[in-house]
């Protein structure tokens, strides 16, 4: 169809996505990453260094914290570490599959699919970057149960487009709250801040290609649909909060699963990172009118004024 032919509706949707994509490109043509090139894969890990941000690791402020060694507590933020990372990969392949159909049923030619390929290159180049990180860290590769896959996996062939747009914000503004801090922490290994680093530069780009699309799907859904959406965003929030740390990596380290879980639930610190790890997420979906109805229930909890 040509462009006289569109009606105008559809003609300033097109627009809007094509203005978004455009500009989004441009930002990847100024600043992208190799990190087989720009990460310096052959340093060493540094004695005494955290693997996340000390104030991030799930026990951090528990009676079992204190006592902890430091070589525990840097041995544990190392497993937690390998965790985020896994889950990562678990998520960004989930988002490539979902981000090539939806290419598939678009034109290949708009600025709009060339975002999205030049996307899925960012992830895959990523996952890559994670997948070595785990390796060099020496820790098992968790979140990646043969159960959770196919949910996982299940999760992305049901999903709306509204959904998976939802998915993408979640997990990466999820993650990019807390990488901000690590990037800028003295007291985490500097190899780990240098993937850090690439990641945030390059998932600002994600995000805002996500929020941009999202917000104009939700244009054209009924009060029904959105109450739906509302409910499956909150709990897809809680999901993937939970999966980030794999209750496994306690028993890697020598504790006792259940017993960290009981530490972790009564933890108030624990309660206030979750609630700053959320804030803008639960800001941006405030905005698109995805908080309400029986779902504001939950973001309350976490201490959202929903």
């Amino acid at each position: 169809m040509s462009t006289m032919a569109l009606p105008a509706e559809e003609l300033e949707w097109r627009d809007g996505r094509e203005k978004v994509a455009t500009r989004l490109l441009k930002a990847t043509a100024d600043k992208s990453y190799d990190p087989d090139v720009d990460v310096d894969w052959g340093q060493e890990f540094e004695p005494g260094k955290f693997f996340i941000s000390q104030q991030h690791v799930s026990l951090y402020g528990t009676p079992l914290w204190d006592q902890m060694s430091l070589d525990q507590r840097i041995e544990l933020s190392k497993h937690e570490s390998a965790s985020w990372r896994s889950a990562g990969i678990a998520f960004e392949m989930q988002l490539n599959s979902f981000l090539l159909r939806h290419s598939f049923v678009r034109d290949p030619i708009s600025n709009h699919v060339r975002y999205a390929l030049t996307e899925i290159e960012d992830e895959c180049r990523h996952s890559l970057m994670f997948s070595r990180m785990i390796e060099k860290m020496g820790t098992p590769v968790y979140c990646f149960q043969p159960k959770l896959r196919k949910v996982i996996w299940n999760t992305q062939i049901l999903g709306t487009e509204i959904m998976a747009f939802v998915g993408t914000l979640i997990v990466e503004e999820f993650l990019d709250a807390a990488q901000r801090q690590i990037m800028r922490d003295d007291d985490v290994q500097p190899l780990v801040r240098q993937m850090t680093t690439i990641h945030v530069v390059e998932e600002a780009r994600h995000v805002s290609y996500a929020r941009s699309e999202l917000a104009r799907q939700l244009e054209q859904i009924g009060s029904k649909r959105r109450a739906a959406a509302r409910t499956v965003t909150a709990l897809s929030a809680a999901g993937i909060y939970k999966m980030l740390v794999d209750p496994a990596v306690y028993r890697s380290v020598g504790l006792e699963p259940k017993v960290a879980l009981e530490a972790i639930k009564a933890s108030e610190h624990r309660r206030a990172f979750r609630r700053e790890l959320t804030a803008r997420t639960f800001r941006n979906f405030d905005e698109l009118g995805l908080i309400g109805g029986p779902s504001a229930r939950m973001w309350r909890a976490w201490g959202h004024p929903a």
